[in-house]
């Protein structure tokens, strides 16, 4: 790294730690047996799961969708856009 760039050198290490450490947790959670995960809750075959990390506490639910991606995407951008503007001018 050039020296005049220096003071980026920690902030990229931080974020490649971060990246490390997520990947763990990603890797764990594809685990099928979901070995070491608590089930912490069940709804309509839905599962969700926890386990601690030393990031923290984190959770995982698989949920699976049968309508097409764009249809889902339009939906989360609408339902988004409009709780943000309701919730900015309330």
């Amino acid at each position: 790294m050039a020296s005049n760039h220096t003071q980026y050198g920690m902030g990229l290490r931080n974020t490649a730690h971060a990246f490390v450490e997520a990947l763990k947790v990603f890797d764990d959670a594809k685990r099928a047996d979901r070995k070491d995960w608590k089930l912490k809750a069940e709804h309509k075959g839905d599962k969700c799961f926890n386990k601690h990390f030393p990031i923290g506490k984190v959770y995982y639910l698989k949920k699976t969708y049968n309508i097409d991606m764009e249809t889902l995407f339009q939906h989360h951008w609408n339902e988004a856009s409009f709780r943000t503007l309701h919730l900015t001018h309330a």
